[in-house]
């Protein structure tokens, strides 16, 4: 019985198809990379985004940009996850075949907070190892310093 692989349309099939393709690489069956068109939008205006919203292909970790009209064109298997994102937007995974011919994006309430940080965990580490160096130094001298006075003492008291 001989099988064809679905030509249009990104909706993979109930039935298993042998391709040639490992099991690791068989999602459904289906596997065949398809053009995908869709327009993104902002909740609030219902008009696409000033500046290119950010689409990427979580499996193959390829990417577009939407198009100043909101238009996007990208390639993805049926079973591929696709993340669009904007700044102070909710990012969004899609399975592309579930996908939406318009995509609403909606504002990220959870962005009232800004945490700033100065540095990275290396320099941390840096700083924390001078303080513990600095400590040591103190202390060696501190040891020190009282040895000179307890010898200084003991001259004393003998002469």
């Amino acid at each position: 019985m001989e099988t064809s692989l679905p030509i249009q349309g990104l909706a993979c099939p109930n039935v298993e198809f042998d391709t040639g393709i490992s099991n690791n690489e068989k999602k459904c069956g289906c596997t065949m990379k398809t053009r995908i068109t869709g327009k993104v939008i902002d909740s609030l205006t219902k008009q696409p985004f000033e500046e290119p919203v950010n689409i990427k292909n979580l499996n193959t970790s390829f990417g577009v940009t939407t198009r100043v009209d909101g238009s996007f064109v990208i390639e993805a298997s049926p079973n591929d996850i696709l993340r669009f994102s904007f700044v102070e937007y909710q990012v969004l995974d899609i399975k592309a075949s579930e996908l939406p011919s318009v995509i609403v994006l909606k504002p990220d309430d959870m962005l009232n907070e800004v945490v700033i940080t100065v540095g990275t965990k290396k320099e941390a580490k840096k700083y924390n190892y001078l303080g513990f160096a600095l400590i040591g130094g103190l202390l060696i001298y501190a040891v020190a310093k009282d040895k000179k006075k307890k010898s200084k003492k003991e001259a004393n008291a003998s002469t």
